[in-house]
């Protein structure tokens, strides 16, 4: 009798301790589960967007402008690859430079030294999530920032006024 009590005993403690261990699992895979699906689009966002906008400002150098746009076409051969680079499109003069639209070479050659650009997102309009982010924008109105929050278009325009610290060409 003594036997059974003392088998009861330890059978109960093992039972206990195995309930103890699965609620110790399931709280991790619960706790680990929030971190995983945690949204962390946003600061990837901002940090792919830091790169462009380090280039906005009022009074952009000629030189600033054209390695921007060297940055902007090294992002855009690596937005096929990758789901953190986006396509960045350039609106100058009216034009979209960028993806399918006109090479954005062609817009660094035109770029005067200098000169100085205003350079900023094209407006703080975001495409929602039913529009098609893939296609190219059609016009600079379009929505500057895609639905996950990546700059999509990028405006320059250049100052009336050449920089007084360079000579103008």
């Amino acid at each position: 009798m003594e036997n059974a009590s003392k088998a009861l005993i330890i059978a109960g403690s093992i039972l206990v301790s195995i309930m103890i261990i699965g609620l110790g699992v399931l709280v991790y895979q619960r706790a680990s589960g929030v971190t995983s699906s945690a949204d962390f689009t946003d600061t990837k966002a901002q940090a792919q967007n830091g790169k462009f906008e380090d280039y906005c400002g009022k009074n952009v150098t000629a030189a600033e402008v054209k390695t921007l746009l060297t940055t902007i076409r090294s992002n855009n051969i690596t937005s096929g690859t990758s789901d953190e680079a986006k396509t960045v499109y350039v609106v100058y003069n009216n034009t979209i430079y960028g993806g399918g639209k006109e090479d954005l070479t062609k817009l660094q050659s035109s770029i005067q030294t200098g000169r100085t650009y205003v350079v900023e997102p094209a407006n703080g309009k975001a495409l929602s999530n039913s529009d098609d982010a893939t296609k190219d924008p059609s016009n600079a109105n379009e929505a500057a920032y895609y639905a996950t929050g990546y700059i999509r278009i990028i405006k320059i325009t250049q100052n009336n006024t050449s920089s007084s610290s360079s000579s103008g060409t």
